[in-house]
């Protein structure tokens, strides 16, 4: 008697252990993430998003120019910054430098 009350009992607890695992084997599969982005595939979109942002500028502005403040203040970023984002649009042949250097540098779109 003991046998049998010990055979089920066994039984009923390793099938609610399977149960359970297999809810959670479920659960996990249909309600998993999406892998998070690495850092530099998030520092990738901001860069992208940050040079949309000085096009549109120029865009809504008629193809006027801009200069390293302007990309400082519409971004928020530092001047080496606004100067990285200028030389790689100009070295794409999207902006060209008027001017050497000093306060009457500015860009135009091409």
């Amino acid at each position: 008697m003991w046998y049998n009350f010990l055979m089920i009992t066994t039984f009923i607890l390793i099938f609610g252990a399977g149960v359970v695992l297999g809810a959670v084997a479920v659960w996990a599969f249909l309600i998993r993430k999406k892998p998070a982005k690495t850092i530099i595939e998030k520092q990738a979109a901001e860069q992208q998003k940050n040079r949309q942002k000085i096009l549109d500028f120029l865009d809504q502005n008629q193809g006027e120019s801009i200069t390293n403040d302007q990309v400082q203040n519409l971004l928020g970023i530092s001047d080496a910054s606004a100067e990285r984002y200028l030389d790689s649009l100009e070295k794409e042949g999207i902006l060209r430098q008027v001017g050497k250097t000093g306060v009457k540098t500015y860009y135009k779109k091409v």
